[in-house]
């Protein structure tokens, strides 16, 4: 949940190896019950296309830390976020890549990279692909 608690958010994971399940939680900051605490959910189905589109980043920045890959690869990750949560999430993705500066991340959108710190430096840097021509 450390990933999603940047955003205020949380969320968990559990494993169950005897039922062989895996259950996700997810709790949203803006998600509140009638009585004032957070409301959660185990259906991601329940999220707006964004919300699930951060969580999956987060379940992937967490799982590549667990697992210590030298790089992450993630085509389009935010196609489905609006501008405020795209900016947060390479926000997290850039501060990640400077406090490890022995892994890449290889980030892949059809998107503007929006202005962020640390992003263009020699530590983190962004290649614009050029329009592909195509012959009518």
């Amino acid at each position: 949940g450390w990933y999603l608690r940047k955003r205020r958010h949380d969320g968990g994971i559990k494993f169950d190896d005897d039922e062989e399940t895996l259950t996700l939680k997810v709790s949203m900051s803006h998600a509140v019950r009638d009585d004032g605490t957070k409301a959660s959910t185990k259906d991601m189905r329940s999220l707006s296309g964004g919300e699930r589109s951060y969580t999956n980043l987060c379940l992937l920045l967490a799982l590549g830390e667990v697992m210590s890959v030298p790089f992450r690869v993630m085509d389009e990750f935010d196609v489905y976020m609006d501008e405020a949560v795209r900016r947060a999430a390479i926000e997290t993705i850039v501060g990640l890549a400077r406090e490890l500066p022995n892994r890449q991340f290889v980030i892949i959108s059809p998107k503007e990279l929006p202005v962020i710190p640390g992003l263009g430096t020699e530590a983190v840097r962004a290649q614009k692909m050029l329009r592909v021509q195509r012959d009518n």
